[in-house]
């Protein structure tokens, strides 16, 4: 009676007021002691369904014992989920979960105070195990995708799905992609007050690096600040398995995440990264291993329902250069993107300075003064792939090499040594001047020969900068639309400096030299253009172990290069993407693939449109070309094995 009287001097004067509050407390006290007396029931009941979840998509998910510790405090044993084959699993021993009560009566899971007990996750990448995971099925990015939407649902997962107060002892995760293997070991990780702090260890069994992961985490600001270094004085490791696998490392690593807007109309996302002594390692990248001393990122990401925008005001900058990247990505309803890098200037010395050590073996040690101006704009839409843009331009302004790097470029206008490999082993070396016997000069070889080749590779060879923008974006195009490499936009001098100074390894480092290369060479004029397609024309491969254009033309048509008809030099110029395969290009009888045949003609017509030969010119050149050389002896050789109806004499390919 005392408290009831008490209760009533505390509800207001006013009747209304007092029995809508009596109404209300009496209805949460109800709603509060039913919920004790089925809690332990509900558990068991969410968990089982959980489990048929899982079934359905087939994986077994068991527990020891499930129960309520207190109101909103569940305690779970020996939960364990995993495939049918038990290649991919989680497990743990024991997890005491306290979460939020009203987020949870509204359908969220806020989760407060998490504390675990031996923790392992094996995932299987080749299965859709992580998909699985996810409560309402994986995130499908469909053309009618709201971004902002699924992005403020995935901040909110994020930071309510962290617990304001952690308490793990070891974690570990053990990653498989094929035959590449991922271990990733935590220990001692805690959350407390928005301190964060753990200790992990990844990589190898035999070849382990431990990090210290320490900062901050702000749930209601929606910010975290995290660092991470070795705390033995050592560099990190971290590896990325898959097809192309990937080994970084740094030294030091400073991130910092944060949401100053969200709504499901527009996210903003805000971040910086700070890394000292970074270092990369990638076949695709580069044969060598790269190394920055600093390396720091700023960006500002906008996602609207419809687009996901790069603010201009990103920057990323690596020792001593910067740029200031652009995107616009949109899907409504097909893909369409711009992509920039803002015009910048860099000072000529930092630039050379600055570029990752490992990177550009040939400009090792290369130094220079002024200034180097940059920018680049992409933009494509889907909808018409032949309405795409690209261009990319570097110019400089009191540009002086001061010193050459480990290749004088200079050579290419004296005589000189070249080096053939292939797979990293040297498979030729020849002079390439006067002194070799079967260098041609350019005087001594057939105009039709020069004019195909030209044609073929690189049209407007005597009048760029060593850069053909047309030739890139249609090359662009034709790869797009066919969804795969099918086309390059490599000009001659391009094509030049990658066999006379660079490997033929396919990586992006190796391109990214050979460009470079190219602007050294084009802009400050170190050779000129007769000089260049001399050189191309004596040191490209024409053939299984032929090197020139005077040994292509004995082996082919026993003739020299002076003497070559236009019949000859189209077959010729045909097969320089492709000279060890020049065999392809026929059928089983000798005539000729119809594509190969179509792109003959293409190359005619095309001679004639752009009057570097005369209509009269291709009188009688019709669509045989007869091999009198060494080449027609070993084709008929491999083929005889098959059939021997084929006379050398009379062996004649249709083009």
């Amino acid at each position: 009676m005392k408290s009831i009287g008490l209760l009533k001097k505390c509800l207001p004067k006013s009747s209304v007021l007092r029995k809508g509050l009596l109404v209300s407390v009496i209805t949460v006290t109800v709603i509060l002691l039913f919920l004790v007396s089925v809690k332990n029931n509900a558990l068991e009941k969410g968990l089982d369904r959980l489990a048929l979840k899982f079934a359905s998509a087939g994986y077994r998910l068991t527990w020891q014992d499930s129960r309520f510790i207190h109101f909103n405090t569940v305690s779970v044993s020996r939960l364990l989920l995993e495939s049918q084959n038990d290649s991919s699993r989680f497990a743990i021993d024991s997890l005491a979960l306290k979460f939020g009560v009203f987020p949870a009566l509204l359908g969220r899971i806020s989760v407060k105070t998490l504390a675990c007990h031996s923790v392992s996750l094996r995932i299987d990448l080749d299965e859709p195990f992580l998909d699985t995971l996810t409560v309402n099925g994986p995130v499908k990015n469909s053309p009618g995708s709201n971004y902002s939407l699924m992005a403020n649902r995935i901040v909110h997962r994020l930071f309510l799905a962290v617990p304001r107060r952690l308490d793990m002892d070891t974690v570990r995760i053990i990653v498989q992609k094929a035959e590449n293997v991922q271990n990733l070991t935590f220990y001692q990780s805690t959350i407390m007050q928005g301190a964060v702090r753990s200790f992990f260890c990844t990589g190898e069994e035999t070849d382990t690096t431990t990090i210290l992961l320490e900062g901050r985490i702000n749930h209601k600001k929606l910010y975290a600040d995290l660092s991470a270094h070795n705390p033995f004085q050592g560099k990190c490791i971290l590896s990325f398995p898959g097809k192309n696998p990937v080994r970084a490392g740094f030294d030091s690593l400073q991130i910092s995440l944060s949401f100053p807007h969200y709504s499901n109309k527009l996210v903003t996302i805000r971040g910086t990264s700070v890394s000292k002594g970074l270092t990369l390692e990638g076949d695709r990248i580069s044969l060598n291993t790269l190394s920055v001393d600093r390396f720091l990122s700023s960006f500002l990401l906008h996602v609207t329902p419809h687009a996901v925008e790069l603010d201009s005001s990103s920057a990323v900058t690596i020792n001593r250069i910067s740029l200031h990247p652009y995107a616009f990505i949109t899907r409504n309803p097909q893909l369409k993107m711009d992509l920039k890098i803002c015009p910048v200037t860099w000072d000529a010395g930092h630039f050379f300075h600055s570029v990752p050590q490992g990177l550009f073996t040939s400009l090792t040690g290369f130094d220079a003064t002024g200034d180097l101006h940059f920018f680049l704009t992409f933009s494509m839409d889907t909808r018409s792939l032949d309405s795409l843009h690209f261009s990319s331009g570097l110019t400089s302004d009191n540009f002086k090499i001061l010193q050459y790097g480990i290749d004088d470029y200079r050579l290419l206008n004296t005589e000189f040594i070249h080096h053939f490999y292939e797979k990293g082993s040297l498979v030729a070396s020849f002079p390439v001047g006067p002194s070799y016997p079967d260098f041609a000069s350019l005087a001594d070889i057939s105009p039709w020969l020069k004019t195909c080749v030209l044609t073929s590779e690189d049209g407007g060879f005597y009048f760029h900068n060593g850069f053909n923008p047309d030739a890139i974006r249609e090359s662009i195009i034709a790869n797009i639309k066919e969804g795969r490499f099918v086309r390059g936009g490599s000009t001659v001098t391009m094509q030049l400096v990658k066999n006379v100074f660079l490997t033929r390894n396919k990586t992006i480092g190796r391109k990214l030299e050979e460009l470079l290369i190219v602007w050294i060479i084009e802009n400050n004029h170190l050779a000129g253009k007769d000089r260049m397609f001399e050189v191309y024309l004596n040191v490209i491969e024409w053939g299984p172990g032929i090197y020139g254009i005077k040994q292509a033309s004995r082996y082919y048509f026993n003739k020299y290069p002076a003497e070559l008809t236009l019949q000859e030099s189209l077959f010729l110029a045909g097969i320089v993407p492709f000279p060890k395969r020049f065999k392809s290009v026929f059928e089983s009888n000798g005539f000729p693939r119809s594509w190969f045949a179509n792109y003959m003609q293409r190359m005619k017509d095309l001679m004639v449109a752009r009057n570097r030969i005369l209509p009269s010119d291709t009188a009688g050149v019709d669509t045989h070309v007869l091999l009198t050389g060494p080449a027609a002896l070993d084709f008929i050789v491999a083929d005889t094995m098959k059939t021997d109806t084929i006379q050398p004499n009379q062996f004649l390919f249709s083009l």
